[in-house]
Protein backbone atom coordinates (compact mmCIF):
# COMPACT_ATOMS: atom_id res chain seq x y z
CA UNK A 1 0.00 0.00 0.00
CA UNK A 2 2.80 2.48 0.88
CA UNK A 3 4.54 1.65 -2.37
CA UNK A 4 1.29 2.41 -4.15
CA UNK A 5 1.04 6.15 -2.55
CA UNK A 6 4.64 6.82 -3.06
CA UNK A 7 4.11 5.85 -7.03
CA UNK A 8 0.34 7.96 -7.30
CA UNK A 9 2.00 10.81 -5.33
CA UNK A 10 5.76 11.19 -6.36
CA UNK A 11 4.99 13.82 -9.20
CA UNK A 12 2.81 16.97 -8.91
CA UNK A 13 -0.74 16.54 -10.51
CA UNK A 14 -0.76 19.83 -12.14
CA UNK A 15 2.40 21.35 -13.78
CA UNK A 16 3.06 24.76 -12.31
CA UNK A 17 3.77 27.14 -15.35
CA UNK A 18 4.97 30.39 -14.56
CA UNK A 19 3.89 33.23 -17.03
CA UNK A 20 7.06 34.68 -19.14
CA UNK A 21 8.66 38.37 -16.92
CA UNK A 22 6.22 37.67 -13.82
CA UNK A 23 8.74 37.76 -11.01
CA UNK A 24 5.94 36.51 -8.28
CA UNK A 25 5.66 33.32 -10.81
CA UNK A 26 9.14 32.79 -11.61
CA UNK A 27 9.99 32.79 -7.37
CA UNK A 28 7.03 30.25 -7.42
CA UNK A 29 8.71 27.91 -9.76
CA UNK A 30 11.80 28.25 -7.92
CA UNK A 31 10.06 26.98 -4.31
CA UNK A 32 8.25 23.90 -6.35
CA UNK A 33 11.75 22.65 -7.11
CA UNK A 34 13.63 23.60 -3.95
CA UNK A 35 11.07 22.52 -1.60
CA UNK A 36 9.99 19.42 -4.02
CA UNK A 37 6.65 20.58 -3.41
CA UNK A 38 4.19 17.71 -5.09
CA UNK A 39 0.33 19.35 -4.55
CA UNK A 40 -0.76 21.52 -7.25
CA UNK A 41 -0.33 25.58 -7.76
CA UNK A 42 -2.54 27.32 -9.91
CA UNK A 43 -3.16 30.98 -10.92
CA UNK A 44 -6.84 31.61 -10.53
CA UNK A 45 -6.30 35.59 -11.54
CA UNK A 46 -4.49 38.59 -10.90
CA UNK A 47 -2.48 37.76 -7.70
CA UNK A 48 -4.91 34.78 -6.45
CA UNK A 49 -3.24 30.68 -6.76
CA UNK A 50 -5.01 27.54 -5.70
CA UNK A 51 -2.61 26.20 -3.56
CA UNK A 52 -3.82 22.63 -2.70
CA UNK A 53 -7.22 23.26 -2.11
CA UNK A 54 -7.01 26.72 -0.79
CA UNK A 55 -7.51 29.89 -2.58
CA UNK A 56 -4.74 32.66 -1.41
CA UNK A 57 -3.27 35.95 -2.56
CA UNK A 58 0.51 35.69 -3.33
CA UNK A 59 2.40 39.25 -2.92
CA UNK A 60 6.05 40.06 -3.17
CA UNK A 61 7.54 41.48 -0.82
CA UNK A 62 9.54 44.88 -1.83
CA UNK A 63 11.89 44.51 1.06
CA UNK A 64 13.28 41.38 0.35
CA UNK A 65 12.21 39.78 -2.62
CA UNK A 66 10.43 37.15 -0.73
CA UNK A 67 7.11 35.82 -1.58
CA UNK A 68 4.15 36.51 0.99
CA UNK A 69 0.77 34.50 0.91
CA UNK A 70 -1.92 36.02 2.70
CA UNK A 71 -3.48 34.25 5.68
CA UNK A 72 -6.35 35.43 7.61
CA UNK A 73 -6.03 39.39 8.54
CA UNK A 74 -1.78 38.80 7.51
CA UNK A 75 0.32 37.49 5.72
CA UNK A 76 2.95 35.04 6.30
CA UNK A 77 6.18 33.86 3.98
CA UNK A 78 5.04 31.63 1.32
CA UNK A 79 7.81 28.34 2.25
CA UNK A 80 6.61 28.87 5.49
CA UNK A 81 3.13 28.37 4.79
CA UNK A 82 2.89 25.30 2.36
CA UNK A 83 5.85 23.73 4.19
CA UNK A 84 2.83 23.30 7.16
Amino acid sequence: MDKQCDDLFSDTPIKFKARKANKIEEKIKFYIQELEIKFPIVLIKDDLYLIGSERLTIKQNSNNDSLMVRVGGGYVKFEEHVLK
